[in-house]
């Protein structure tokens, strides 16, 4: 791999870059819109220099950040912010998130320091690391090469989709999402692309793709004053320069991105045929570039593959037998529901059979279910719901408690637990004693005025007799003491 110097970097602006003025004279340090990894993207590392490092301070930069900032910044955990005099990590923007990489001391104690993100601060792009460096040390930086491709072809992907589609479908593009590896980004249109018209794209930008367009990048000073600042241009960007990204006899777009010097480097563009309804009448179109085509493939074969295994079957057969499989599945269900309907009036008759009196004349009685077709607030609705209603209503208990968990053995979805009664305070004194009883504390959590649910608050935690023998005790202190 070639590492690219200060005083040999000019020659890779031929052909790329254009200026609007003519080629300047580069400053020494460079800022946001003329560094490296922006004036040149096919660079994997550079030799350069430190020329700040300091603390991170997150809450004093979070508070003069935009709201998007301060999440990125409060997020990192990186100790140390570190500047240098040009760099081939790209800061986020423009829609393409950060590179990663690392920096490494070329003299002295050859120090490692990884870069979690770079973000730009005005004009200046600034790495977030793990370890601090001298100011004026030597050092070498190398972006995660894997990472940047990634997202270069993403992001150029997307400026090839949203151009064909706006001068040759025309419709706009409202916004765009780079969204992680390997999932699908997308644009946000006006409306949403009939069939045809995502046809058409998809051939279009892979034929571009084949036809080896040309990209390269116009440059021009930024004058604040002169009314020709675009309006994508962040609020607290000033001075430092617009860059238009231009692809071959198609199109021309502002951009601060990093991008190929030709569409024949993605390879290809798949494009979804699902969109998604978003605010209105807009829609939200899915695309992939570059490699994440290939794994977008690979990901969908595989999952093919896993499903004709677990359903015994073709691929072309997939559809149809998971139809079989739905339609069983909702007969069980539609079965299960009758079977539990008609378990209901043997419970509540049951319950009522086992209430207790207590000395005022008041009723209670607690029922527990170890089952795991029962353990569900759901089937506690139907129960509640058929004692106070059904056959048994007349004579359901002043307090009653349903508590429901699966087998104790096989318990892996927890426990739910309903109180209800004739009187809203004899619910609220249990519910109270409940939250009072130290074996309770931390185990069970819930609420409700009037009617009182609660569950278990861990997955594998279970009724025991003893949490039994406590609930009964709160049951008959309950209806005395109100």
């Amino acid at each position: 791999m070639s590492v690219v110097t200060q005083s040999e970097r000019s020659k890779v602006y031929d052909g790329y870059l254009s200026f609007a003025d003519g080629f300047p004279e580069l400053p020494k340090k460079r800022f946001v819109g003329l560094l490296a990894c922006q004036c040149n993207p096919t660079l994997r590392t550079l030799d350069t220099t430190v020329i700040r490092c300091e603390p991170n301070n997150i809450k004093k930069l979070a508070k003069a950040a935009d709201k998007k900032q301060q999440a990125a910044l409060v997020a990192d955990a990186s100790p140390w912010l570190i500047e240098l005099e040009d760099t081939v990590l790209f800061p986020e923007g423009g829609g393409q998130p950060s590179d990663e990489g690392r920096l490494s001391a070329l003299d002295g104690d050859k120090i490692i320091v990884n870069v979690a993100q770079v973000q730009r601060h005005g004009l200046d792009a600034v790495h977030y690391v793990d370890k601090p460096l001298a100011v004026g040390q030597r050092v070498r930086v190398d972006v995660d090469w894997d990472r940047r491709t990634d997202l270069m072809d993403q992001h150029t992907g997307q400026h090839l989709l949203s151009a064909v589609l706006e001068h040759e479908v025309k419709l706009d593009t409202l916004s765009w999402s780079l969204c992680p590896r390997p999932q699908l980004s997308y644009i946000e249109l006006p409306r949403i692309p009939t069939p045809q018209e995502i046809e058409y794209a998809l051939k279009r930008c892979n034929d571009l793709i084949a036809s080896n367009s040309k990209i390269r990048v116009s440059i021009a000073l930024n004058d604040d004053t002169s009314g020709t600042r675009p309006d994508s241009l962040p609020k607290d960007y000033r001075g430092g320069v617009i860059r238009t990204v231009i692809i071959e006899d198609l199109d021309e777009n502002p951009c601060c991105g990093t991008h190929y010097t030709s569409l024949a480097a993605l390879g290809s563009l798949y494009l979804s045929p699902h969109t998604t309804s978003v605010r209105g009448t807009n829609a939200r179109l899915y695309f992939c570039a570059g490699n994440r085509v290939r794994e977008q493939l690979s990901g969908a074969l595989e999952h093919q593959r896993d499903l004709t295994r677990l359903l015994y079957c073709q691929p072309e057969q997939l559809v149809e037998r998971v139809q079989q499989q739905m339609t069983t599945a909702k007969d069980a269900l539609k079965h299960a529901r009758s079977l539990r309907e008609e378990l209901l009036p043997f419970l509540s008759h049951q319950i009522v059979s086992s209430a207790k009196k207590a000395e005022n004349g008041n009723t209670y009685a607690l029922f527990v279910r170890y089952a795991s077709s029962t353990n569900d607030n759901e089937f506690l609705a139907d129960l509640t719901r058929d004692l106070q209603k059904g056959s048994q209503a007349n004579a359901t208990p002043s307090l009653v408690a349903l508590a429901v968990c699966d087998s104790a053995q096989w318990n892996t979805n927890g426990g739910c637990l309903v109180l209800f009664g004739e009187k809203a305070a004899h619910v609220e004194a249990a519910a109270k004693a409940i939250k009072a009883e130290p074996s309770f504390t931390t185990r069970v959590r819930g609420g409700g005025k009037g009617r009182y649910q609660g569950k278990l608050s861990s997955a594998t935690d279970a009724w025991s007799d003893s949490d039994a023998a406590l609930l009964e005790r709160i049951l008959a202190e309950a209806v005395v003491s109100t």
